[in-house]
């Protein structure tokens, strides 16, 4: 497990490319009668973690506590404009609470591959905004 903030934040990214590729790997070995779907549940579910915490890191909730690492602890003044938050609420109902307007966490519209492409392009915001701030010094 990280020590650091910024171990913290690798860990996250390297948690959610592993999770990405092992479902992938999983669903690519096996034909679809022999998925089990509670093995299935579980890649999408480490994922979907993995995921909000890096939508909590690049774009953080109005009540984030006091101890939460952003990009803006790394990158002052960093904003995300591409910061995937459309998924935020669905992983939320989905992944964290019991409610009526939970579904099953089953792979109904997940498309991972997608969700780790938009991330990725939130990822790059903010490596850009690092570089351009330690140009300027």
């Amino acid at each position: 497990m990280a020590e650091t903030p910024e171990e913290s934040v690798v860990y996250e990214r390297q948690q959610l490319h592993a999770f990405h590729n092992w479902y992938a790997a999983y669903l690519q070995q096996r034909k679809p009668e022999e998925i089990d779907q509670i093995v299935s549940n579980a890649f999408i579910e480490a994922f979907l973690v993995h995921y909000r915490n890096l939508i909590d890191f690049l774009s953080p909730r109005k009540t984030k506590h006091p101890d939460d690492i952003t990009a803006a602890d790394f990158v002052p003044g960093f904003v995300s404009t591409k910061a995937p938050r459309q998924y935020r609420d669905r992983i939320d109902k989905s992944l964290s609470h019991l409610s009526q307007a939970r579904a099953s966490v089953e792979d109904k519209g997940w498309d991972l591959t997608q969700m780790l492409v938009e991330m990725e392009q939130a990822w790059s915001e903010l490596v850009e905004q690092a570089r351009s701030l330690a140009e300027e010094e």
